[in-house]
């Protein structure tokens, strides 16, 4: 009789053994997936992903340019169409934008990419310069490439009293833009 059961612990304890290996695979398995919510504008992939890190800071990915910047907040990206060495992104948050009056043109702010930053200017008022001398002490080189950043204070139309809540929100823009980095 005690032989019987000395085996049944030697089965349940294989079995709770069995379980907690089960459990961590699940577990390790499920951290390392990356929750994504894909944002598609003009056909360019654009997606806020958690980070691997260890404290998983979300992020704002620019696809097409490899870069990204970290976010906590959601934000609505369109892509302006390319002019020579330049591409840009609107950059928006489209719940902040109902508070002003012309909520589809209320941009919070713009990024710029520049190809080559040394490549000068053919057209308008900065003609004859390039990107890095305008740019180089306001701007991040990554890859070769000048990211411009600057926020658009006109972008909320004001036909009434001050926004604050949009100021502050493109200041926040501001200050998470600058963690751009490749990735």
């Amino acid at each position: 009789m005690k032989h019987k059961q000395h085996g049944s612990i030697h089965l349940i304890l294989l079995g709770m053994v069995l379980l907690l290996i089960v459990g961590t695979l699940t577990y390790v398995f499920l951290n390392n997936i990356a929750p994504k919510s894909n944002i598609s504008t003009d056909n360019e992939s654009v997606s806020q992903v958690t980070s691997d890190n260890k404290q998983d800071t979300p992020h704002i990915e620019f696809k097409d340019w490899n870069v990204r910047f970290s976010s906590n907040v959601t934000y609505d990206l369109i892509k302006n169409s390319s002019t020579g060495n330049e591409t840009a992104y609107f950059i928006t948050n489209k719940e902040l934008a109902k508070v002003c009056v012309t909520p589809d043109s209320a941009w919070l702010g713009i990024i710029r990419r520049y190809e080559d930053p040394n490549e000068k200017i053919i057209s308008g008022q900065y003609s004859g310069q390039t990107p890095n001398q305008l740019f180089s002490k306001t701007g991040m080189t990554i890859t070769d490439k000048l990211y411009v950043f600057s926020t658009i204070p006109q972008s909320c139309t004001r036909n009434g009293p001050e926004k604050p809540e949009f100021d502050q929100a493109a200041k926040k823009l501001e200050s998470e833009i600058k963690s751009l980095q490749a990735y």
